[in-house]
């Protein structure tokens, strides 16, 4: 799970990288990195998580310029029971939606 420090206020968003860099022919390195991206949009409701979440997908959709090259949503999971969250303490005053992104850019560009 992403770290945020802590008593970071609702909402929020975590990126995770959960697989991905350098791809290699026998020709040599590739030049683009495809990695899959875990955003999971937190929230203080159920309502708010997915809220973010649908922002997060907007702003997905303006990425069009170099470096990247694509950003492509896999797949959209929400958890709609609270005491999901990353609080040591045990609140449940926390909604997640997750989103898993394939992001194709080149980072020479």
């Amino acid at each position: 799970m992403g770290r945020l420090p802590q008593g970071q206020d609702l909402p929020y968003i975590a990126l995770n990288r959960l697989d991905g860099g350098y791809s290699y022919t026998q020709a040599g390195r590739v030049a683009t990195i495809t990695p899959l991206v875990q955003i999971d949009c937190w929230a203080a409701s159920y309502d708010g998580a997915t809220r973010l979440a649908a922002a997060v997908k907007a702003a997905i959709d303006t990425l069009t310029a170099a470096p990247w090259q694509g950003v492509f949503l896999i797949d959209e999971r929400a958890d709609d029971e609270a005491g999901d969250g990353p609080d040591a303490a045990g609140s449940t005053d926390f909604y997640r939606t997750s989103l898993d992104v394939r992001v194709t850019w080149s980072p020479t560009v």
